[in-house]
């Protein structure tokens, strides 16, 4: 991620960043991200002290961002991937509201300062078929994919989907050593949802 931040910082442009286990399941907008200076997934830790944000999906505007010397995707104590991130986010909300992860997730409000967007996601076996999102209800092949993924746990999807636009496969690196065989037949099962 690092090598990623030194190319934008060396190539000034505006850059998204999507996982690569993310996919698209509606249309999408990049307008909605670009009047923001950036868009993120917040991420918090220790009661909510400690702010800052996902890798896995961010929009950059690196012609408006401030601070880029504060920028570093490195974990820290108590974190993952970029937790260092923290000290940057801190500064550019400063005597601002922070909201909390539920609050964005659970609030019909948008949450956005002048300059930050703040990403609305579904996290991993938290939620299921009551809270799909209204534009994909009618969706019968990514329904029936949510469903009947095996990695589900106690009715609630393993899946997650970010702004109701991006859906994200999720350890599609087999970190959970799940095996080839497991992914390549539900990556089979989403290539034919998606297509």
């Amino acid at each position: 991620m690092n090598y990623i931040l030194e190319y934008q910082l060396q190539n000034i442009d505006k850059y998204l960043l999507l996982d690569s286990d993310m996919f698209l399941i509606d249309y999408f907008d990049v307008n909605k991200y670009i009047q923001y200076d950036f868009a993120i997934v917040l991420q918090s830790r220790n009661n909510f002290k400690i702010n800052y944000f996902w890798n896995g999906i961010y929009y950059f505007n690196m012609i408006k961002i401030k601070d880029v010397e504060l920028l570093n995707w490195n974990c820290c104590k108590d974190c993952d991937v970029g937790g260092m991130m923290q000290e940057w986010f801190k500064k550019q909300m400063l005597n601002l509201y922070i909201p909390t992860t539920d609050e964005i997730r659970w609030s019909n409000n948008l949450f956005r300062t002048d300059n930050i967007y703040f990403i609305k996601h579904l996290w991993s076996c938290s939620w299921d078929i009551t809270e799909l999102p209204k534009n994909i209800e009618d969706n019968k092949l990514l329904i029936n994919f949510l469903e009947n993924d095996v990695r589900n746990q106690n009715g609630k999807f393993f899946c997650e989907i970010y702004d109701n636009t991006f859906l994200h496969y999720r350890a599609g690196g087999n970190w959970r050593r799940e095996g080839l065989e497991l992914h390549k037949k539900l990556t089979q099962l989403l290539k034919e949802c998606l297509l």
